[in-house]
């Protein structure tokens, strides 16, 4: 209702953002992983040309993820305060209108501080399910990422940040995450 009713253009605003920022991510997080592979391989070959330009390439992807981060945190937060202040707003509303507050003093129990009780529910409600599909968005796409490095990655032309690029032999005895998917193709 939230999306539709609510604040409508902003929540679906805020949502595409969210998860255009966890795509953006996701992709800077690859790049970083290939950059320490590359980095690697020139450590290994001891070219420090290339260990130069990957030590300054390392720097842009550091501020790009710190700043994508930032970004992620500041939608997801802003995604969730909307929709809280949306939910409050409706449930007080229907809490107001039919006059339930008046019969709180008709039932026994500590009915103390209604509002506290509806805000911290409301937060409950709208924190979690924000952080559980960004969260799941993400694994998701990275574990997509991850398999499909490992099925176009392996033993074919692997990407690189150098120049030039990856070679089977510096990949050889490598442990990775693709070595289940290499031994099963074979």
């Amino acid at each position: 209702m939230f999306w539709s009713r609510g604040l409508g253009a902003s929540a679906w605003g805020l949502s595409a953002g969210l998860l255009l920022v966890i795509v953006v991510l996701v992709g800077a997080t690859y790049l970083m992983n290939l950059w320490n592979r590359a980095i690697f391989d020139g450590l290994q070959n001891k070219d420090s040309s290339a260990v130069a330009w990957l030590s300054v390439i390392y720097f842009i992807l550091l501020a790009i993820s710190v700043a994508l981060s930032a970004t992620q945190t500041y939608l997801r937060m802003a995604l969730q305060r909307f929709w809280r202040n949306w939910l409050n707003d409706d449930l007080v509303e229907r809490w107001t209108s039919r006059g339930r507050y008046y019969q709180l003093n008709l039932v026994r129990g500590d009915h103390a501080n209604p509002e506290y009780r509806i805000a911290d529910d409301v937060r409950i409600a709208t924190e979690s399910p924000v952080d559980f599909v960004s969260g799941i968005t993400q694994a998701l796409l990275s574990a997509i990422t991850v398999r499909s490095d490992c099925e176009w990655g392996d033993g074919a032309h692997r990407p690189s940040l150098r120049s030039g690029v990856g070679d089977q032999e510096s990949d050889r005895g490598r442990v990775s995450l693709c070595s289940h998917t290499a031994s099963r193709k074979r």
